[in-house]
């Protein structure tokens, strides 16, 4: 078993126990009334203090990351400031001020009402943008105008049925919000289920089911005897988020990308060679070695990168040339799939003269040796030879350099 599968083993060992705990607490909490226990409020009020700890802590290190790490993502950012404010907004934080006597109880029911609406608009912000940062990673399928409406529109229906205390239709929307949000997590988990970075998703779709959880106790206890299991969920979440940065960021925030960091990268690329041939039969030699790419289309796609000669090569022109008769959700849906394996291929072979942005590409030439390139210049050198005879666009490209 390899390190990678027994690694994501343990992820799934802590996080399904510390979730099934907890389901287990609310069944107790509920039928033996745990929740008048004093001991059982001194423990909440920890998890309070754990859950403000850790989330200042997550919240930092998504702001110093912007220092340390090229990579950084303003997505992530942003959830974590809705995470946070959503534990802020949440019932079991405002029960810590009511236990020392901070607020009474009028002032509580009238604050706390506010407090689920906004709770229920931070737990959609955090859902959204978590996912829009994962969608860039894994080259995922984008949230729809549809799907965003679809979240504000629910936001909207639960606020009026808490206005007008209809409980039994605020509870229905909310379990609706649960299971909109964990479609979405299940869905992705499945994308990427052979991705080389999986863990990182599979504790995605924890953090998701924990906020579930959170956001729907924190409503229950409105109710039923749930007080402070909102705070275990939320727990659960934190600890999530450390698991990701120990998976996913700590690594890259262990090389500081300084100057001096950037110049060593681009001296290192200088150091090898891309050599292509168009003529004939499109062939890359990489320090003099053929390059195997991992499927024909991703070959093709990086002959259509060469042939654009640097040019921004966006996902509607890839389209129109790889998949002309394609169906178009499918082509977007296989071009993302070829940027995901050209992005792992060539970052294993330290190959870094390609730019991936959301929706485009780009292919420095400054270090590469063509054939195409040279008759470019010099059209004299090109004596008809045909130009990548295997893939069909290449026609409009071999009529320029005759008219020439």
């Amino acid at each position: 078993m390899s390190v990678k599968k027994q690694n994501i083993n343990i992820y799934v060992y802590i996080l399904s126990t510390l979730t099934v705990s907890v389901l287990l607490l609310a069944i107790f909490t509920n039928i033996y009334n745990f929740s008048s226990s004093q001991a059982y409020q001194e423990v909440v009020i920890g998890f309070d203090i754990f859950n403000i700890i850790t989330l200042i802590l997550v919240s930092l290190c998504e702001i110093l990351s912007f220092k340390f790490d090229r990579t950084a993502s303003k997505d992530t950012t942003v959830a974590t400031i809705f995470l946070f404010a959503s534990f802020l907004v949440s019932k079991d934080f405002l029960l810590m001020f009511s236990h020392f006597g901070v607020l009474d109880e009028n002032i509580f029911r009238i604050i706390n009402n506010v407090f689920l609406y906004l709770f229920n608009v931070f737990y959609f912000g955090f859902f959204i943008f978590i996912f829009r940062f994962y969608q860039n990673i894994y080259n995922l399928k984008s949230f729809t105008k549809i799907q965003i409406l679809s979240c504000l529109i629910m936001v909207v229906l639960f606020s009026i049925f808490n206005a007008f205390n209809i409980w039994i239709g605020a509870l229905i929307i909310i379990i609706l919000e649960v299971l909109y949000s964990l479609a979405f997590s299940i869905y992705y988990l499945w994308k990427i289920r052979d991705r080389a970075n999986f863990s990182s998703g599979l504790i995605a779709f924890y953090i998701c089911t924990s906020l579930s959880l959170s956001l729907l106790f924190d409503f229950l206890s409105t109710k039923y005897n749930f007080t402070g299991l909102s705070d275990f969920a939320f727990a659960i979440t934190s600890i999530c988020y450390f698991m990701i940065y120990g998976d996913f960021l700590i690594g890259k925030l262990g090389k500081l990308y300084v100057h001096e960091d950037i110049e060593l990268e681009k001296k290192k690329q200088l150091s090898h060679t891309m050599k292509v041939t168009c003529f004939h039969c499109f062939n890359c030699y990489y320090d003099d070695i053929n390059l195997e790419f991992p499927s024909k289309k991703a070959k093709e796609f990086f002959a259509l990168l060469v042939i654009l000669q640097g040019k921004t090569l966006t996902m509607d022109k890839a389209i129109t040339y790889l998949y002309p008769d394609k169906d178009i959700e499918k082509a977007k849906t296989s071009y993302r799939d070829i940027v995901w394996k050209l992005r792992k291929f060539f970052k294993e072979i330290g190959f870094n003269s390609i730019t991936f942005k959301r929706g485009e590409t780009c292919l420095d030439i400054s270090n590469i040796e063509c054939d195409y390139y040279e008759a470019i210049k010099d059209p004299t050198k090109y004596n008809g030879d045909p130009l990548m005879p295997e893939y069909d666009w290449s026609i409009e490209f071999e009529n320029d350099l005759n008219t020439h």
